[in-house]
């Protein structure tokens, strides 16, 4: 089998939530303007870090961003700033989409002046990896770059562009880069992990408009241990073909689970199925 970590973390969040989302293939009809938003930054960030290029990166994102159909997107409050918006339609998607538009820009200028100069060299972008256990199952590996620091340290970097804070022990305890550091440690001699946060909350009076918050640590043996132990949970549970339902996870920061009213009322409201584009 070959799963990623967001599938990993959903089974064993709710084995029920990973069988409709895998096996029945049901997905929201509105999708998460923060996904799509953090793809296309994503894909400005890949270029900046590849030729450190601010206006074509700029660039790269304008196009992903625009290209977005906001008729599907779940936009949340702290998407829009009436500042940025210079002629508000009075449509919030629109509104919020064109606040995304004006804000990508600056985040991308606050990330070349605070991030870039630290980072001697860029090693690699968008890292394809698998992590593979003795009867060849697969752990995806996906993560951001690594780089080297301006002090000669290895560090693979995960960005997140996120409205809410990141503690300081985030790193130390996160399971997603214990799983990324145990796969490409040896291969890019990594010293230490780290988060690069880069908030959506655009200040337009002061200096700078965001603050990026880096955060580097080492990952603990006991979250890479416990990190492979639940793939190796989650294999037998999908291979045994067990869903239970998790009741006690219907809700999370993120507010319902998508699949709340079909697994508590049988209704399959605001939900889809994915279009298989093989088919």
């Amino acid at each position: 089998m070959k799963i990623s970590h967001s599938a990993k973390s959903r089974y064993l969040e709710c084995p029920f939530s990973y069988f409709l989302h895998y096996f029945r293939k049901l997905r929201p009809i509105q999708n998460s303007s923060a996904l799509e938003f953090g793809a296309s930054m994503d894909l400005g960030l890949n270029y900046l870090l590849e030729t450190r290029d601010l206006d074509g990166a700029i660039k790269v994102f304008k196009l992903a961003w625009s290209a977005i159909d906001t008729s599907n997107l779940k936009f949340s409050k702290a998407d829009y700033q009436e500042e940025l918006v210079e002629n508000p339609t009075g449509d919030i998607k629109k509104d919020s989409h064109a606040s995304l538009l004006a804000k990508g820009p600056i985040l991308l200028t606050e990330y070349n002046t605070q991030v870039m100069p630290l980072l001697k060299r860029v090693v690699k972008v968008q890292i394809d990896d698998v992590m593979e256990n003795d009867s060849g199952d697969q752990l995806v590996v996906k993560t951001d770059f690594i780089a080297e620091l301006q002090d000669g340290r290895i560090i693979l970097f995960d960005n997140k562009t996120s409205s809410v804070k990141y503690e300081q022990d985030s790193v130390a305890k996160s399971d997603q880069l214990g799983t990324y550091f145990e796969a490409l440690r040896e291969e890019y001699k990594i010293d230490a992990c780290g988060y690069i946060v880069i908030p959506k909350k655009i200040n337009k009076k002061k200096k700078p408009a965001v603050q990026i918050s880096i955060i580097i640590d080492t990952i603990a043996e006991d979250v890479i241990t416990n990190t492979l132990n639940g793939f190796e949970e989650v294999l037998v549970g999908i291979k045994a073909a067990q869903f239970p339902k998790n009741l006690d996870n219907c809700t999370n920061k993120f507010g319902l689970c998508s699949f709340y009213k079909y697994c508590h009322e049988g209704s399959s409201e605001g939900l889809k199925e994915k279009e298989d584009k093989n088919g």
